[in-house]
Order: C-alpha cells, then sequence, then structure tokens
C-alpha cells in the first residue's frame, strides 16, 4: 500500500510539477513569518520573535529607564524622571530639564565672568559685576552687595565722584580741575592751596581778599590806621604816617614840620627862631 502511495505521488509531482524545496517550511521551528522557509539557523528576518540561534537583527526597542512616560530615543536624561520634553525648567539645578538644548536664562554665564545669575551674579551683562567682585568707579554695584561702593557717591552734585578725584565731596566748588576761588580751600584737588589763599599771619583776612601784608595781623582791609609806617587799613596811602625830611620822626608821632630835618616833636630848641 504504502507503495502504491509513493509512486502516485511521483506521478502527481511529474504531472503537476514537484514544489520547490526553498520555500516549504521543513525545520523543526514554528514559523511566525510571512514568507516560508526564513526562520533558518543562520538569519533573522522577522520583528516579532527571535528563532534563530546564532544571529539575532531583532530589537527591543527604546526604553523608559526613569518611567517619567518618555523613551531614551527622546528623553535627554532617561535617568531623571524630572527630565524630559516639555518639562518644566527648574532653576539653578545645572540641568536641561526640558530637552530643548538650553539651560534656564539664570544658569548661563552670559558676561564670561565665571559666575551666574543662580551662584549670585548680580548683572550677567557685565563682566566687572558678580558676588564678591572689587568694586570699580562706574556707579554699578560691582560686589553685589546692593551697594554702592563709598567713593562712587556724588553727594555735592557737582557730577564728580570721590574715586574720580573730588577731594571733598561735600562742596560743589571743589572737584578734580575746579578752577581756584578765594576760599581757603584746595578748590582743583590738586594738593595744593594757592598762597594767595593763606593767612599767615592769621588776621582772618587772606591776600586774596585784600590782605595787603599777610605777615601784620594788623594790617587788612578795614583796620585802623596805627602810626606805624604801615598802610594798616590797606587802602594805599598813609598820608600822616610819612617822614618827608627823613629825620626819622613821622608827622603822626609829632613831627609839625616835616620838611626840616631839626624840627620835630621834642627836638632841641635852636636859636633859629
Amino acid at each position: 500500500m504504502r507503495t502504491w502511495t509513493i509512486l502516485i505521488a511521483a506521478a502527481t509531482c511529474l504531472l503537476l510539477g514537484c514544489p520547490d524545496p526553498s520555500t516549504v517550511d521543513d525545520d523543526t521551528q514554528a514559523d511566525d513569518d510571512a514568507t516560508p522557509d526564513d526562520d533558518d539557523v543562520t538569519a533573522d528576518d522577522d520583528t516579532t520573535a527571535d528563532d534563530d540561534t546564532s544571529a539575532d537583527d531583532d530589537s527591543s526597542g527604546p526604553v523608559d529607564a526613569d518611567g517619567d512616560g518618555y523613551t531614551s530615543d527622546v528623553d535627554c536624561d532617561d535617568s531623571d524622571p524630572d527630565t524630559h520634553p516639555g518639562a518644566p525648567e527648574v532653576v539653578c539645578d545645572g540641568q536641561d530639564n526640558n530637552c530643548d538644548g538650553v539651560l534656564h536664562m539664570y544658569e548661563a554665564d552670559d558676561d564670561a565672568d565665571g559666575q551666574t545669575e543662580c551662584d549670585g551674579d548680580c548683572d550677567d551683562n557685565d563682566s566687572l559685576t558678580w558676588l564678591g567682585a572689587p568694586e570699580a568707579c562706574d556707579l554699578e554695584d560691582n560686589d553685589c552687595d546692593g551697594m554702592l561702593g563709598p567713593e562712587e557717591r556724588d553727594w555735592d552734585y557737582d557730577g564728580m565722584l570721590i574715586c574720580q578725584g573730588d577731594c571733598d565731596d561735600t562742596d560743589d566748588e571743589i572737584y578734580l580741575g575746579a578752577p581756584e576761588i578765594c576760599d581757603g580751600a584746595d578748590s582743583d584737588c590738586d594738593g595744593d592751596i594757592p598762597t594767595d589763599e593763606l593767612d599767615l599771619d592769621g588776621d582772618g583776612v587772606m591776600p586774596c581778599d585784600g590782605d595787603c601784608d599777610d605777615y601784620d595781623d594788623q594790617s587788612y582791609p578795614g583796620a585802623f590806621e596805627q602810626c606805624d609806617g604801615a598802610d594798616n587799613d590797606c587802602d594805599g596811602v598813609a598820608p600822616d604816617e610819612v617822614d618827608a625830611d627823613g629825620d626819622g620822626q613821622m608827622v603822626c608821632a609829632g613831627d609839625c614840620d616835616d620838611g626840616h630835618t631839626d624840627i620835630w616833636y621834642g627836638a632841641p630848641e635852636l636859636c633859629d627862631g
């Protein structure tokens, strides 16, 4: 009976054509592909199961390691559930939380001074300004302590700061390069007071105020004229303090004839009429 079955199959093959053995699934494993006989032991071209023993071209695909709902192919840090596309930016944590490739503005060092706003930089557009920076004479809070430097003030509103050369910030007529005025002060801040603004004799009047003799405290404008040969009131004249005849006696001292050397108060009487 078996012999007849084999003969009939052979005859059918000859009459109808024999099938190609390469398209028939002749292995002992299940065929889960759409194409017959492609689950051989050397290659695997399906995407759902691995049925070979030597090579595997199936991939399990991206994973979501941190469980935030975003797989590793789009999550820029799949170990942090707070970091994924669309996540809110956490200020000053140093992370690109929303995976847009840009840190929060406070975490950037825009002026390249080595400090971010998160570090305390109060002006990240000025490389001279950061927490603890030395104060510069620029009317900026360079050290970020909330105050200007003590020499960056213009209390007298003369347009010049102490750090710029104002040697007296309480007087608006005193600053570096100011014109000298008769006030006894170093108005131009060059470190010197002009000699005509000195009161050497201590009479309260300076030469620039009209003191004609700053070595004599009895001589100044408006002083009482004394019989001392000096222009005490500094008016330029001393009519009764002259010794025209050179006898050593002035009119104010009793010389009743300043045209004769032998006539003065207390002179010896001569027989001359």
